[in-house]
Order: C-alpha cells, then structure tokens, then sequence
C-alpha cells in the first residue's frame, strides 16, 4: 500500500542519512472513506492516490518554516506493521511508525518559486485543525498553483 508521508527537509536529511526514519510520522492514503468521499472506484488506485497525495502536499505546509520554506513529501511502499491506518478516514489519514529509504519510491519537493505561496498558505492555516487547514482559500491556492516535483530517491540521496 502507497502511503505519501509530509517530512520537513530534516527529517529527510536524517532518513537519507541513516537509511530509516523511526518516529511516529503523519502519513496519508487511499483508504476506503477517501475513495468513498471522492467518489472513486475500488480499481481505480491512480485517481485515489492523487488524493491522497494532495492532502500529504497540504499537511507539509505546517512541517515548513521561514529557513526551511519547501514542501516535501515521501512515498512509501508500506512495509507491514509499519503503520496504523484509519479505513474509515476520509482524509486517508495513517500513523506510520518506521520508514526504511529503500520503501521510498519517490520525493516530491516545492521549486523555489513557491516558497512565498507557502509562506503565506503556512501564516494564514497556523493554529488551524488539519481539515480547516486543507480547506482554506490560501492551500487551495496553492495547491492548484504549485505542484510538488517528482524526483527519484537516488536523485535526493546526493
């Protein structure tokens, strides 16, 4: 199972570095409420992790700070027993224990042209309750006006 997990840069660093994270991290993916809440179908995988991911793409917001202004977000192959997840959760929502650098399949991080979106979406969503915060005018801005890029961990790995 595909989990997308936000990470701040230095929490990255570290799973880059030592070749695993062991802290309890926020992880997001398609579980059968966020299918059922989107109205996607059970064969449609690709359709559910877009969501999924999108609501990883929004929970990093909080992870950055004016040093550290990008998103970045994981994907994870579950290995079992390495997270918890909620089936019933609309937001696709797990608790993911350990992550391993060779499970990491991806890395989506902000360009720089970005950081002042997020800078703002990060100063207007503060205090805010994780769905309040993925449902204010200023993530959903900029959600849709800068997506994450894609890069492969050997490229972040350097």
């Amino acid at each position: 199972m595909m989990i997308f997990v936000p990470l701040s840069s230095a929490q990255l660093a570290a799973l880059v570095a030592s070749g695993e994270l062991r802290a309890e991290v926020a992880g997001f993916t398609a579980t059968t409420a966020l299918r059922r809440d989107a109205e996607i179908g059970p064969s449609d995988d690709e359709e559910a992790d877009f969501v999924a991911f999108g609501y990883a793409a929004a929970a990093a917001v909080a992870l950055t700070s004016t040093v550290d202004p990008g998103r970045t977000v994981i994907a994870v192959e579950s290995e079992p027993g390495a997270a918890t997840i909620r089936d019933d959760d609309p937001q696709g929502h797990a608790v993911v224990t350990s992550v391993r650098w060779p499970a990491v399949t991806a890395v989506y991080l902000d360009e720089p042209a970005a950081a002042a979106a997020v800078a703002q979406s990060r100063d207007a969503t503060a205090g805010l309750a994780p769905d309040d915060a993925y449902d204010h005018p200023s993530m959903q801005t900029l959600l849709d006006a800068h997506d994450l890029l894609w890069h492969l961990p050997s490229e972040v790995a350097h």
